[in-house]
């Protein structure tokens, strides 16, 4: 879709995204650091549906309205973006507990911690790897370095766009791989386990049955609120009625059935 083809409601930065997106798949670009191109297809397929389909002229119209309770401290993204990030996020990235049965979901955390633990065991007895950026290949180095330049220059541009908000002090990882102090191959792996122990991470589950034909139209309609909620307040269930109606054509999504999936784990 051409992007002189969009509507006049359309959001114009998420309309920037789109084109630039479609300028690295049309230019056969691959960014090997963070997305390949299946991926950005992904992307520029969900992003069309939110520029073009009528009903999220209203929805647009309304996540503005919101944006002006959000306190100043959350706007490092505006609230399109963010929506629209959520919304690929709930249609693509649906962490794979979800598709574990509730009753099996701690059993398979348990096995992962023994084996973890076992592992971490082995190589810690063998002493494989000193450090795991031992590990990296020559482009997760250039991504990491990438990222610490990033950072330093962000701090210098404390007075431009949203660049001021990066985390203080930069993230955890790159520090380590820069000074070399990152974890050992046991010590990630008991890090690991004893994570999964302390915070179950099928506790966020948001699905209670695998499985069933609408699914991912309740794991969508959950994140959006779960998203909504967090910045707003609010669920807005009739924002996720309208949302949900572009992406599930065929399952009823009135704010009846909204209200209905929100009921119910």
């Amino acid at each position: 879709m051409n992007v002189s083809e969009f509507p006049a409601w359309a959001p114009k930065e998420l309309v920037n995204t789109y084109e630039g997106i479609i300028q690295t798949i049309n230019g056969g670009v691959r960014d090997e650091v963070t997305y390949d191109i299946q991926h950005m297809e992904s992307r520029a397929n969900v992003l069309k549906q939110l520029l073009s389909h009528e009903k999220m002229e209203s929805v647009w119209r309304r996540i503005k309205n919101r944006e002006e309770e959000v306190p100043e401290e959350e706007l490092w993204i505006s609230g399109v973006s963010y929506y629209a990030l959520t919304v690929y996020s709930a249609l693509h990235d649906a962490s794979p507990w979800e598709e574990i049965a509730p009753a099996e979901r701690s059993k398979e955390a348990k096995a992962f911690m023994e084996k973890a633990r076992e592992l971490a065991e082995i190589a810690g007895r063998l002493k494989l790897g000193k450090n795991i950026v031992e590990f990296f290949n020559d482009t997760e180095i250039t991504g990491l370095q990438m990222g610490l330049d990033g950072y330093g220059m962000a701090a210098d541009e404390v007075a431009t766009s949203h660049l001021e908000k990066l985390p203080d002090p930069p993230p955890l990882l790159f520090v380590a791989s820069q000074f070399k102090m990152a974890p050992t191959l046991e010590e990630l792996l008991l890090r690991i386990a004893e994570s999964v122990e302390l915070n179950p991470p099928y506790q966020s589950a948001l699905i209670s049955s695998p499985g069933a034909k609408s699914n991912k139209r309740a794991y969508f309609v959950r994140r959006l609120a779960q998203h909504n909620t967090a910045r707003y307040g609010l669920a807005l269930k009739s924002v996720i009625a309208d949302t949900t109606a572009v992406f599930f054509p065929d399952l009823m999504s009135d704010e009846k059935a909204i209200s209905a999936i929100l009921g119910k784990p």
